[in-house]
Order: structure tokens, then C-alpha cells, then sequence
């Protein structure tokens, strides 16, 4: 839920959103994109074939939705083969502008993608790559109070994952996005340490577009409540460290968080 943009945006994910919510609900998203490595015979109930999930996150003056979902064509999340991905974002925030009179305005951005990908498994660890389309759209009000360099665009997007694989002790995960819609990235670092059905640590995230670009540091927790139903939190701090309070950014620097429901079947 998925998404490390305020996307975190993974576990399943991953994004390339205009502001820093919606890019980091992607990133949550990505995180499940792959369960455990293959077994030699396992058995039908053990085997997921999707993942769909829910996120909510919010920072400083904005807040953020996305759902999406994946499936392994050969259905098997956790055996190497091809994967289609779909996702879809939409965020509300406010911004500083000279524009009107308050000295606010407010923008609203949609998201929407699909890609293919696939996954290979091997030396404990697990990657996919995925290559779709994505379509970004901006709202803002007024209009006079609109960024020059983003706008309503359609491009190629790219998702990247590594991780550990399995039910190891110590899980570690990078994940990536990249939309030629505005220039948009979105990268994260995870790890962590299991403590029975609860995973506990720190994680690293950057993100942007044409008109700005953020860092964020934090923790996330998540808690397997059954082999089919995951619930992820996270929390922490962002840094606006270029075009804070942009049309096109995602608000000033400020505690940002998010909660994120995964489905596996």
C-alpha cells in the first residue's frame, strides 16, 4: 500500500504523485507486492494469487486516498513470473500563495495508473520492475495561484522493489517510482526487526517533480492481524527542501503519517 510523496508511498507503495501524500501512499502500496518465497509444494491455502489495499495519509495542510491492487498472472505472489499492477490517488491540500487576498489557496490532485511487471526470487531476496501508464491531473483554486512547470499530463511510470525475502528476522526493502508526468519520484528505504506478527523500524524517503522536491524520517509498525489482513502505520517528519508551499508541491515541512489496510487472497 501500499505506496516512501506525502508515499510512503510500500509496503506494496510506490509514486510519483505532484505532493508528498499521495506520493507516499503509493509507496505503501509497493511494500506488498511480493509474500513469501516459493515453496516446493505448498499448499492451496498457503498460496495468494492479488493484494489490494487501502491508505490514508496526511501532512501539513494536506491529505491523501489511494487504493490499488496487484496479480500474478501465474497465481503465485510469492513464485517469480509476470505481475499487473493498478493504482489510484487522490489528494486535497493547501498552499501560501500572493494570489489572493487570504494569502491561501487550495489544489486537489488525481492519480491514476496500470502497469505490468515481473518478479524473480532468489539468494533470499526478492525484485520486480513494473512499466505502465500514468495520467496526473491538477485542480487548483483559483487558477491564478496555478505552478508554471506542472500541470495535467500522461506519461510512462516505472515501479522498482528490492527486499529480503520470507519471514526473516531483520526485513530490509528499497522501493522506487518514476512518472515522466511532471518529472515525478518517489524512493524509500525500510528495516526493520520482527517481533512475532509485529514488524518495528525506521525508514528514509524522497520525493518531488518539477517544482519541488522533500526528504522524509520516520518509523513505520505493522502487524499481521491474520495471514490474509495486514495493517501498516508510520509517522515522522518531512523536510520541504525545495518549492515549499507550491501549487505543485505538497505544503510546508511538518510531521506527516498514514495508515494502510492490505488484503491478500
Amino acid at each position: 500500500m501500499a505506496y516512501f510523496r506525502g508515499a510512503l508511498l510500500a509496503l506494496g507503495a510506490a509514486i510519483l504523485i505532484g505532493s508528498a501524500s499521495a506520493l507516499s501512499a503509493r509507496a505503501d502500496a509497493a511494500d506488498m507486492a511480493t509474500k513469501a518465497p516459493p515453496q516446493a509444494t505448498p499448499a492451496p491455502s498457503d498460496v495468494d494469487s492479488s493484494v489490494f489495499w487501502l491508505n490514508g495519509d496526511f501532512k501539513n495542510d494536506t491529505a491523501a486516498g489511494n487504493a490499488g491492487g496487484i496479480y500474478a498472472l501465474n497465481g503465485n505472489l510469492g513464485a517469480p513470473g509476470w505481475l499487473v499492477r493498478g493504482q489510484f490517488t487522490y489528494v486535497g491540500y493547501d498552499f501560501n500563495t500572493t494570489a489572493t487576498p487570504s494569502g491561501t489557496a487550495h489544489g486537489t490532485f488525481a492519480d491514476g495508473s496500470g502497469a505490468i511487471g515481473y518478479q524473480v526470487i532468489g539468494n533470499g531476496l526478492v525484485a520486480s520492475g513494473f512499466v505502465g501508464y500514468d495520467y496526473q491531473n491538477y485542480t487548483i483554486s483559483p487558477a491564478s495561484a496555478a505552478t508554471t512547470g506542472v500541470g495535467d499530463k500522461s506519461g510512462a511510470i516505472f515501479f522498482g522493489r528490492v527486499a529480503t525475502a520470507g519471514s526473516t528476522q531483520y526485513p530490509v526493502e528499497i522501493d522506487s517510482t518514476y512518472s515522466t508526468a511532471n518529472n515525478s519520484f518517489w524512493v524509500r528505504g525500510r528495516a526493520g526487526i520482527k517481533f512475532g506478527s509485529l514488524t518495528l523500524g525506521p525508514e528514509l524517503a524522497g520525493l518531488g517533480n518539477n517544482v519541488f522536491d522533500e526528504v522524509r524520517a520516520g518509523g513505520y509498525a505493522s502487524y499481521d492481524v491474520s495471514r490474509n489482513f495486514i495493517i501498516q502505520a508510520y509517522a515522522g517528519y518531512a523536510d520541504a527542501i525545495r518549492g515549499e508551499n507550491v501549487a505543485g508541491g505538497s505544503g510546508g515541512s511538518g510531521a506527516y503519517g498514514g495508515v494502510t489496510l492490505v488484503f491478500l487472497h
